[in-house]
């Protein structure tokens, strides 16, 4: 890892973080663990093996106008940490552009998740999210895709050009998606699939193969 904080809290302002290696552990920009803080402006994370920034245990991080480049994922968080990124470029990252897991919590406002290999955003098992006014936007996959049983709130979002859909809802997810953008991405604008639940109102669905797929179990709203 370039840093790690594993007590106390660490500001990070117009810095360069890069080259991580994924060995012993390692290969993140910046790793959070324990009780763990941090505050990022104006800061680049690029070409780092596993992530540009991992948040674990019950660590927290906010991130505001950071470019998240090159990585595995672009910002995993995960356990039981909390994240808050705003207005923040995630691009060309190797599976996610950001990934939630376990039972972390985070805040995505305003940014741009663009060209990931994977989905630009994963959030899986129990994580819950607010997922607002964010571009997700010619990822190879999907531009949001729920997991397990993810409870998100994805309000206001463009997602669009993806190369699967735009959001997939699927395993026992209950996300509650309303207000989005949905256009031009090559299977459905939005899918619920499986034994998901939850709820979809007011959304634009536009020039996708198929606008609202509803298939398995799903009882969405």
């Amino acid at each position: 890892d370039v840093v790690r904080v594993g007590q106390g809290t660490l500001t990070l302002i117009a810095c360069r973080l890069t080259g991580a290696r994924e060995r012993d552990g390692g290969g993140a920009g910046i790793r959070l663990v324990g009780l763990g803080r941090a505050a990022m402006v104006d800061c680049v994370l690029e070409d780092n093996d596993y992530a540009g920034l991992s948040a674990a245990d019950a660590s927290s991080v906010t991130a505001h106008e950071c470019t998240f480049r090159g990585g595995r994922d672009g910002a995993v968080i995960w356990n039981s940490a909390t994240a808050t990124l705003t207005n923040s470029t995630f691009v060309a990252n190797s599976d996610a552009g950001v990934l939630v897991l376990g039972d972390a919590h985070i805040e995505l406002r305003a940014n741009v998740i663009r060209e990931s290999a994977g989905s630009g955003v994963v959030v899986s098992e129990r994580a819950t999210a607010t997922i607002e006014s964010n571009r997700c936007v010619a990822n190879a996959e999907y531009g949001i895709l729920v997991l397990d049983a993810a409870r998100p709130t994805i309000v206001r979002n463009d997602c669009r050009d993806n190369g699967k859909s735009g959001i997939l809802a699927t395993d026992h997810a209950a996300p509650r998606i309303q207000d989005n953008t949905l256009a031009d991405n090559a299977e459905c604008g939005l899918a619920f699939v499986d034994e998901t639940s939850g709820s979809a109102h007011g959304n634009h669905c536009l020039s996708n193969a198929v606008g609202i797929y509803v298939g398995g179990n799903a009882t969405p709203e």
